[in-house]
Protein backbone atom coordinates (compact mmCIF):
# COMPACT_ATOMS: atom_id res chain seq x y z
CA UNK A 1 0.00 0.00 0.00
CA UNK A 2 1.28 3.37 -0.54
CA UNK A 3 1.54 6.42 1.64
CA UNK A 4 -1.40 8.90 2.04
CA UNK A 5 -1.07 11.84 -0.34
CA UNK A 6 -0.16 14.20 3.02
CA UNK A 7 2.56 12.45 4.03
CA UNK A 8 4.66 12.78 0.63
CA UNK A 9 6.07 16.27 1.30
CA UNK A 10 8.59 13.91 4.40
CA UNK A 11 9.66 11.77 1.10
CA UNK A 12 10.05 14.67 -0.69
CA UNK A 13 13.28 12.72 -2.66
CA UNK A 14 11.16 9.41 -3.71
CA UNK A 15 9.31 9.33 -6.82
CA UNK A 16 5.48 9.04 -6.67
CA UNK A 17 4.29 5.71 -6.06
CA UNK A 18 7.23 4.19 -4.43
CA UNK A 19 7.24 4.45 -0.59
CA UNK A 20 5.23 1.14 -0.02
CA UNK A 21 4.02 1.17 3.91
CA UNK A 22 5.27 -2.73 3.68
CA UNK A 23 8.32 -2.55 2.22
CA UNK A 24 9.67 0.15 3.42
CA UNK A 25 8.45 0.61 6.75
CA UNK A 26 11.55 1.04 9.02
CA UNK A 27 12.27 4.17 6.69
CA UNK A 28 8.63 5.61 7.20
CA UNK A 29 8.59 5.36 10.81
CA UNK A 30 11.74 6.97 11.31
CA UNK A 31 11.22 9.68 8.80
CA UNK A 32 7.65 10.39 11.11
CA UNK A 33 9.06 9.81 14.37
CA UNK A 34 11.68 12.56 14.04
CA UNK A 35 9.99 15.33 11.64
CA UNK A 36 6.08 14.20 11.44
CA UNK A 37 3.45 16.08 12.16
CA UNK A 38 0.74 15.38 14.66
CA UNK A 39 -1.57 13.76 12.07
CA UNK A 40 1.63 11.78 10.56
CA UNK A 41 2.32 10.44 14.09
CA UNK A 42 -1.37 9.30 14.72
CA UNK A 43 -1.67 7.81 11.04
CA UNK A 44 2.00 5.75 12.02
CA UNK A 45 0.03 4.31 15.53
CA UNK A 46 -3.12 3.04 13.21
CA UNK A 47 -1.20 1.86 10.53
CA UNK A 48 1.50 -0.07 12.34
CA UNK A 49 0.91 -1.91 15.35
CA UNK A 50 2.65 -1.47 18.82
CA UNK A 51 4.66 -4.80 18.56
CA UNK A 52 5.94 -3.37 15.04
CA UNK A 53 6.94 -0.13 16.03
CA UNK A 54 8.59 -1.11 19.43
CA UNK A 55 10.73 -3.25 16.54
CA UNK A 56 11.83 -1.16 14.79
CA UNK A 57 12.53 0.95 17.87
CA UNK A 58 14.70 -1.82 19.34
CA UNK A 59 16.50 -3.01 15.60
CA UNK A 60 17.17 0.77 14.31
CA UNK A 61 15.51 3.35 15.99
CA UNK A 62 17.65 3.33 19.03
CA UNK A 63 20.57 4.13 16.49
CA UNK A 64 18.71 6.78 14.39
CA UNK A 65 16.35 8.89 16.54
CA UNK A 66 17.24 11.50 18.77
CA UNK A 67 16.64 10.83 22.70
CA UNK A 68 13.43 13.09 23.07
CA UNK A 69 11.85 11.16 20.46
CA UNK A 70 12.61 7.80 20.99
CA UNK A 71 11.59 8.62 24.83
CA UNK A 72 7.96 9.15 23.07
CA UNK A 73 7.64 6.36 21.46
CA UNK A 74 8.87 3.65 23.99
CA UNK A 75 6.10 5.66 26.26
CA UNK A 76 3.36 4.96 23.05
CA UNK A 77 5.07 1.10 22.81
CA UNK A 78 3.92 0.74 26.72
CA UNK A 79 7.69 -0.57 27.19
CA UNK A 80 8.78 -2.04 30.21
CA UNK A 81 10.98 0.83 32.73
CA UNK A 82 14.13 -1.37 32.51
CA UNK A 83 14.65 -1.48 28.83
CA UNK A 84 13.28 2.15 28.22
CA UNK A 85 15.91 3.55 30.51
CA UNK A 86 18.60 1.17 28.61
CA UNK A 87 17.79 2.80 24.97
CA UNK A 88 17.16 6.27 25.76
CA UNK A 89 20.65 6.21 27.70
CA UNK A 90 21.99 4.30 24.73
CA UNK A 91 20.60 6.93 22.54
CA UNK A 92 21.93 9.78 25.09
CA UNK A 93 25.30 8.44 24.62
CA UNK A 94 25.21 8.41 20.95
CA UNK A 95 24.29 11.70 20.80
CA UNK A 96 27.02 12.85 23.33
CA UNK A 97 29.70 11.25 21.21
CA UNK A 98 28.76 12.98 18.27
CA UNK A 99 28.75 16.41 19.68
CA UNK A 100 32.16 15.47 20.89
CA UNK A 101 32.94 15.04 17.10
CA UNK A 102 31.73 18.71 16.27
CA UNK A 103 33.98 20.49 18.30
Amino acid sequence: MNIPEFLKPFFWEYCEGVIDTSKHAHLIMERIMIRGSWKAMHWLRHTYSAQQIKTFLVSKGVNVLPPRELNYWLLITNTAPEEWKTLVATAKKRQISWRRHAH
